[in-house]
């Protein structure tokens, strides 16, 4: 998980470690052959592929996690509590 989180990196990133404004972003939209997505923000200020790879870790944990813990609680159950988590 940390590393999908912290090995991230958009053309805004880019900007930033190139010491140029965020507006410059669409410049490092592709760099030495490799490209990096733009920034998406959600309308909360969050970045939605930061969101959307911690539902993916938990989903993947949470049947495990259930089975450990010998939950009586479906799935299911757990996973909308979890978006309710994730959207707060």
């Amino acid at each position: 998980m940390w590393n999908a989180l912290f090995e991230w990196i958009t053309s805004s990133s880019l900007a930033y470690i190139y010491g140029r404004d965020e507006t410059f972003h669409e410049e490092y939209l592709s760099v030495n052959g490799r490209e990096y997505p733009q920034k998406i923000v959600l309308r909360d200020g969050r970045s939605s592929e930061i969101k959307e790879t911690l539902a993916g870790c938990i989903s993947r944990a949470l049947p495990a996690i259930v089975t450990a813990l010998r939950l009586p609680i479906p799935i299911s159950t757990l996973e909308q509590g979890m978006v309710l988590i994730l959207n707060q």
